[in-house]
């Protein structure tokens, strides 16, 4: 039996020890008040198994007083957890001190008793047939008023539990009563041990088992009742329709807002009837999570429902049932419809947009390839002179009327948008063109700007669409080129485009056939244009620019084979060029020890369509051993709109990894504020258009302004494009612009001439 009791106590100190790792991961002042418990635990039943298992008298009454020094000590331990627990922690420092001290000089008695024998003695006494060990006899006054102490403490332990019994919620009175009755076992035992004069001490043991109860009820158990209870009032106040069904189709269960959808259900056959319109013939055991849309029409108005189906299986995998959930999802709809019509239609004149445009009359071809039709593109000479003559209240005026008129005459099967500031076109069959309505609008339109010293003219470019899948951004350029074509005759109004035009696009297929050579031979160069501080006016980092030297043409401008190669998707190889050169300069520049200095890339919408901007940006960081942080990615708020959900996703994605997010052109775009609510960015870079007129002008002073406020608020570094002059500069660093960029600095320049610039050794 001894050996027995020893191998228990090394097997509960163990599993004590175990415990007390789990509750590693517990930081709250309730866990730290256990894990003391545990400790004092182990202590106390290696003790007592100490002073059972040793043949010397010394050194098993040593043991055993030190036992029951260590169980005043864990007594003490259990109520403070008991306090945390039942949050009932007294915050009185004297009942404390008073405690402690009390059980401290009761742990010297117990030990100095080694030697006086003033509390107990220790005696070889018979535990079985030929089993005999020390244990504890002739048991003083002294040793008592231990005990009583010891129960006193208990008394204060049970009492926190009852009183928490009577006052709290039924679904958690039974982990209080289980706890009360486990501790209240542990001073029975003991009890029990003193009454019987049983040999063996198994107080511990008990208190072990109470300690597991109380780590269950402290970190497992959640009660049933209050679960079930709080997942049906969740569930019933949900604003999302719930109905549940059995595998028999009968109604098990459904919300408020199921009847506020679906009206109130007087019967099972009102239930049954929803299911059997929504599964109909149906085998619903084989059926899949499905999803549909409704428009419903509720006491008045209208709504736009999203109903779910899901099944439920049981542990056998068996079909048990399904349930159905109903969304209002009206307001997000109409709010992505909101979000798209603004995203493709021109704020100024509620026409399409040029990217509106594009796709209509992409969808409008494909539909109907074999109709003939023409590109007709107006464009108002000069407009600018408009603006300055007669305001740009007059122009506005004007755009607006072009957009009324070309509505009003609109020939069936035929798309309108307005392509940029004064360019608009039609999308048009051949047959229903009629060139006297247009001569009509240009009249009038003409009329509403003139005077001794202007007269406004508007031409019109014209092309026949032959091959149906070319990009209509491409029909459009063709159109435009017509009107390029006769830019200098004034009294040709229309303009038809014709084979004599295909030298420029000849010129596009040679930059597009010479393209993977010059890639290859190196012909495009990185160049960086600076960015200063407005604070310090010191070199911040560049932006990359990437610049054509031909060897037989020279440098050939960026807005030859830019826009070209966006619209022929070569753009993405050329930007992962230069985003490589860009990480192998800053290579560089970090072995010779320069830092603080980034580059900002571009980054094409294009670009998402045919990489992965997420995959390629986080290699090139890593191949080339450079921080994220060094390399900004900026690209434009139109961009981040064609594909809001996307490209929103991988933007975050990067921002998560560590690079900076700018974006470009801000204020040249239709959705600017939009963009801003819904993308977290790092830098806001203003279009240069701002220090245009903007900055001269009440109105315009007081729009910038504001940008830059509301970009601090947002916690966004600004950078403004397009500087050149010093009274933009002193204007811009008044307002609290971060960061300049323009030609007044430095035009851009190769990365040995910018080195050679800003000293960069």
């Amino acid at each position: 039996m001894v050996n027995g009791f020893v191998i228990l106590s090394g097997i509960l100190v163990v599993i004590l020890f175990v415990s007390l790792l789990y509750l590693r991961k517990h930081k709250t002042e309730l866990s730290h008040s256990l894990k003391v418990a545990y400790i004092l635990g182990m202590l106390s039943v290696l003790l007592n198994a100490v002073s059972v298992f040793v043949s010397d008298q010394t050194i098993a009454a040593l043991t055993y007083g030190l036992y029951l020094a260590s169980n005043n000590w864990l007594t003490i331990a259990v109520l403070v957890f008991s306090q945390y627990y039942a949050d009932k922690v007294n915050k009185k420092n004297s009942i404390k001190i008073i405690i402690s001290a009390i059980a401290g000089i009761d742990s010297i008695s117990l030990i100095v008793n080694n030697w006086t024998h003033h509390m107990f003695e220790m005696k070889w006494t018979r535990v079985a047939e030929g089993e005999y060990c020390y244990s504890a006899t002739s048991f003083t006054v002294i040793y008592y008023l231990h005990l009583l102490f010891v129960y006193i403490i208990g008394a204060m332990i049970l009492s926190i539990f009852v009183y928490k019994i009577f006052n709290t919620v039924s679904v958690y009175r039974r982990k209080y009563s289980t706890l009360l009755i486990g501790l209240a076992s542990v001073f029975l035992a003991n009890s029990l041990y003193k009454i019987l004069h049983f040999p063996l001490d198994i107080t511990s043991i008990t208190y072990f088992v109470v300690v597991l109860i109380i780590s269950y009820f402290t970190f497992i158990y959640v009660p049933t009742g209050m679960l079930v209870n709080g997942l049906a009032n969740a569930v019933r106040g949900l604003d999302d329709s719930i109905i549940c069904f059995d595998v028999d189709g009968e109604c098990l269960y459904y919300n408020t807002a199921f009847e506020k959808y679906f009206g109130l259900i007087n019967s099972q056959e009102d239930t049954s009837t929803f299911y059997k319109e929504w599964i109909g013939e149906k085998d619903v055991t084989g059926l899949q999570k499905t999803v549909w849309r409704d428009e419903k029409t509720i006491d008045g108005q209208e709504y736009i429902l999203e109903t779910s189906f899901s099944p439920m299986y049981g542990k056998k995998n068996e079909y048990i049932g399904c349930y159905f959930v109903t969304k209002d999802i009206t307001t997000s709809v109409n709010k992505l419809k909101s979000e798209r019509f603004r995203a493709f239609h021109d704020p100024l004149t509620g026409s399409l947009n040029r990217l509106g445009f594009f796709e209509e009359v992409r969808n409008l071809i494909d539909r109907a390839p074999d109709i003939k039709r023409y590109m007709v593109v107006s464009d108002i000479r000069n407009f600018k002179l408009v603006n300055e003559l007669f305001g740009t209240n007059r122009g506005d005026s004007i755009l607006i009327r072009t957009a009324e008129l070309m509505k009003k005459y609109l020939a069936p099967d035929s798309v309108f948008g307005r392509l940029s500031a004064d360019k608009f076109a039609v999308c048009v069959p051949i047959e229903e063109f009629d060139i006297g309505v247009m001569n009509c609008i240009i009249g009038e339109l003409a009329n509403m700007a003139k005077n001794s010293v202007y007269k406004m003219h508007i031409h019109l470019g014209i092309y026949e669409i032959k091959d149906v899948a070319m990009d209509v951004s491409l029909m459009c350029d063709k159109a435009i080129m017509a009107i390029e074509k006769n830019k200098d005759n004034y009294e040709m109004t229309v303009c038809y485009y014709d084979d004599a035009m295909t030298a420029e696009l000849q010129n596009q297929n040679i930059l597009i056939n010479e393209f993977e050579g010059a890639l290859a031979d190196g012909q495009f160069k990185m160049f960086l244009q600076p960015q200063i501080s407005t604070v310090e006016h010191k070199l911040l980092g560049g932006e990359a620019l990437v610049r054509w030297i031909h060897p037989e043409r020279g440098m050939i401008s960026p807005g030859e084979f830019i826009p070209l190669f966006e619209r022929t998707g070569y753009i993405y190889r050329l930007d992962k060029y230069i985003w490589e050169q860009a990480c192998i300069q800053l290579k560089k520049w970090k072995e010779r020890g320069v830092k603080d200095l980034y580059i900002s890339v571009n980054i094409s919408p294009k670009d998402f369509y045919y990489i992965d901007i997420y995959t390629t940006f986080t290699e090139l960081v890593e191949k080339y051993d450079i921080s994220p942080d060094e390399l900004k990615l900026e690209i434009t708020e139109t961009a981040i709109i064609t594909n809001a959900c996307k490209m929103l996703q991988v933007l975050e994605q990067l921002r998560s990894y560590g690079f900076s997010i700018a974006i470009d052109d801000f204020g040249s775009g239709y959705s600017s504020l939009n963009t801003l609510k819904d993308m977290k960015v790092d830098e806001l870079k203003l279009d240069k258009g701002f220090l245009g007129e903007t900055m001269y002008s009440n109105r315009g002073k007081i729009i910038l302004n504001s940008v830059v406020a509301m970009s601090k608020e947002l916690s966004m570094v600004t950078v403004t494009e397009g500087v050149e002059t010093k009274e933009q500069i002193q204007y811009l660093t008044g307002v609290g612009c971060d960061i300049l960029q323009g030609f007044y600095f430095s035009k851009p320049i190769p990365v040995d001439e910018f080195e050679e610039k800003y000293n960069i050794l």
